[in-house]
């Protein structure tokens, strides 16, 4: 697991910013349920977390349906790490903006103890998977 994933990772948990499909996983429910409780986010919170998630799937699945017949083509050609990394970074770079946008949307209605408590959580990401500390 990158550190990127790993700090992703405690966004999604926030906004549920995930496919359709790993949105059923029931492991994955109930990591963010357990992140969600951890944070103290109320029923109030949860529905304009789910909100907001709504608003910006489409757009996440329509950038990732751009992106599935290259990466299907490239899995079937035995591909480099450098040619994943490369259409990786192709995409993030076009998924940053949503991203941003969500995440901005989402920490907007958090109260600032529960901001804190993701920045540290993020910041313990960090440290854990060897990334920069900012």
């Amino acid at each position: 697991m990158t550190l990127r994933i790993a700090i992703l990772a405690a966004a999604l948990a926030l906004t549920a910013f995930i496919t359709p499909v790993r949105a059923q996983d029931p492991q994955v429910q109930a990591e963010v349920a357990a992140f969600q409780k951890s944070l103290g986010i109320t029923p109030a919170q949860k529905s304009k977390l789910e909100a907001i998630n709504k608003k910006f799937q489409p757009r996440v699945e329509a950038l990732m349906a751009k992106f599935r017949p290259q990466q299907e083509k490239l899995m079937k050609s035995k591909p480099t790490q450098q040619q994943m990394m490369t259409l990786r970074n192709q995409m993030m770079k076009q998924m940053q903006p949503l991203m941003d946008g969500q995440r901005k949307e989402s920490e907007a209605i958090l109260t600032p103890a529960q901001r804190t408590k993701v920045k540290a959580f993020e910041a313990k990401m960090r440290a854990k998977m060897g990334g920069p500390k900012g």
